[in-house]
């Protein structure tokens, strides 16, 4: 009688000992702790990375009076420039209290923009309603009648907004605090590698 191809193929699988399995157990308990630190020390560059282009550079280069900064080739690093460019971020973050989101929409709409306002419906539905596709079609309004929980809560895309701060602040119009909508405008280096 022939052996079947499973049994033909279990010939050629490798035996494993108890060591074999410790040994990889170990490397993989090193993998995570490995993965961890570098983790952690790209938060720091990333710290770091942040710090120089929009603190330390735009302050060194405004103490000598200039914009951009070239730096020759040297050794295996090709030559580039240090060029500084407007930075807009703004953004209305959902972890924000409620308090000061409220105080970030009033900012908005005391300065005609509350169009940048959105508000964002959330229905519950249970799976085990055997209604729960078709109720999940329907409008916000009928949540109240099928006893459904829902919530609504505003926001605003921070794209919208960093965009509308932009043009404020290019059309010299005037902004809320910045820190009331979540903004940071400023200068930022950017680096741009020479051909």
């Amino acid at each position: 009688m022939k052996k079947s191809l499973l049994a033909k193929a279990e010939q050629f699988k490798p035996k494993v000992d108890l060591a074999v399995v410790e040994t990889a157990a170990e490397l993989y308990h090193d993998l995570i702790r490995r993965k961890g630190d570098l983790e952690e020390e790209l938060k720091t560059a990333s710290k770091a990375v942040e710090e120089m282009a929009m603190v330390t550079l735009p302050d060194l280069l405004d103490s000598v009076g200039i914009d951009h900064v070239g730096v020759p080739a040297k050794g295996n690093h090709a030559a580039f420039d240090v060029v500084m460019k407007p930075y807009y971020r703004a953004t209305i973050a959902a972890a924000w209290t409620e308090e000061r989101k409220a105080a970030a929409f009033a900012a908005l709409s005391s300065l005609k923009a509350g169009d940048l306002i959105r508000r964002t419906v959330t229905i519950s539905i249970p799976n085990t309603n055997p209604r729960a596709e078709e109720l999940a079609m329907r409008f916000v309004g009928m949540a109240d009648k099928v006893g459904l929980e829902s919530e609504v809560a505003k926001t605003v895309p921070w794209n919208s907004l960093t965009s509308w701060v932009k043009e404020r602040v290019e059309d010299g119009k005037p902004l809320p605090p910045l820190d009331v909508i979540g903004a940071t405008v400023g200068r930022k280096a950017t680096i741009k590698e020479r051909k």
